[in-house]
């Protein structure tokens, strides 16, 4: 089983590794899509169900021709508060 990926309020860079997918977990079926952590190299899936979230990763795949894999993303939460928006952009 892979390890879940979870986003505070300190930035990470992520490597997208696949097309968002739907998995089955405690709240029932959610999208995820895998990642890599690039500066530690941990490898997982992320849970993409915040609106928040799901929005930005469209927007950002809609300008990559709706493909999310191979993209690296910049991503936080605004606060520590676990129903803070996140803020995802596209990482150089």
């Amino acid at each position: 089983m892979q390890l879940q990926i979870r986003i505070s309020e300190h930035r990470r860079l992520l490597e997208i590794i696949s097309e968002p997918y739907v998995i089955y977990g405690r709240m029932g079926y959610q999208p995820a899509i895998n990642v890599i952590d690039v500066h530690s190299g941990a490898e997982g899936y992320l849970l993409i169900s915040a609106i928040s979230l799901g929005e930005a990763l469209y927007e950002i795949g809609a300008s990559n021709g709706g493909a999310l894999n191979g993209l690296s993303i910049a991503i936080k939460k605004e606060n520590s508060s676990r129903m803070s928006k996140y803020i995802v952009e596209l990482a150089d």
